[in-house]
């Protein structure tokens, strides 16, 4: 092995130039040609696995660990694979774990929404029908001279009244001057009435 400072010969395992003293050779720690530390980064793995998702935090837990073995053996490039894997997986866990909080955050505004405005979509629905009722009611007393006393004679092509899906329709009486209806949606949660003639809808209480 030759100095590259005064190119004098030396021993290949001289550390110094026999010459002029120059440094030839590095001596590096056993099991670690870099000279840095390989982190295990357990720490991150046991907080993700407590805090994100359990099961990746536990595969990052199984890698770090695995680190400071492989150390002990000198297996340097064993422990830098482990340690890149326990890395790797604390990232997993954790993306893993923030998009549950996220999607989780966002389920709870949004079903709420969601099932205030189905309900609304119920209620609308059912007052629709009620109006429609009123309607066909108006048109049946100018063919009879009298209020329909069943919702049957007014569903159809004739008086034109066509009843919602889940919706229900009911009359609860009827005469020569005057009717009171009620509708609701099985899936709501409110009813509601019409008194007519000339009545508007209202909520309906028994």
């Amino acid at each position: 092995m030759y100095c590259s400072k005064c190119g004098t010969q030396n021993d290949d395992n001289a550390v110094q130039c026999v010459q002029c003293g120059a440094a030839i050779q590095q001596i590096e720690p056993a099991g670690d040609p870099s000279g840095q530390q390989v982190s295990s980064h357990l720490a991150p793995a046991i907080l993700v696995t407590i805090f994100c998702c359990l099961p990746f935090g536990i595969v990052a837990i199984v890698y770090a660990a695995k680190v400071n073995g492989k150390l002990k053996t000198d297996d340097y490039s064993g422990a830098l694979d482990a340690s890149k894997k326990a890395k790797t997986w604390c990232w997993v866990a954790f993306g893993i774990g923030l998009a549950f909080q996220m999607l989780s955050i966002l389920a709870a505004i949004a079903i709420p929404q969601f099932v205030t405005y189905r309900e609304r979509s119920y209620q609308a629905a059912a007052q629709a029908d009620l109006r429609n009722a009123a309607i066909a009611q108006e048109a049946y007393f100018v063919d009879n001279g009298t209020y329909a006393d069943s919702i049957e004679k007014l569903v159809g092509n004739t008086y034109g009244l066509y009843i919602s899906e889940n919706v229900t329709v009911e009359i609860i009486a009827a005469g020569k001057d005057h009717y009171n209806m009620v509708a609701y949606h099985e899936g709501g949660k409110k009813s509601f009435q019409i008194t007519g003639p000339n009545g508007a809808i209202k909520m309906y209480s028994q």
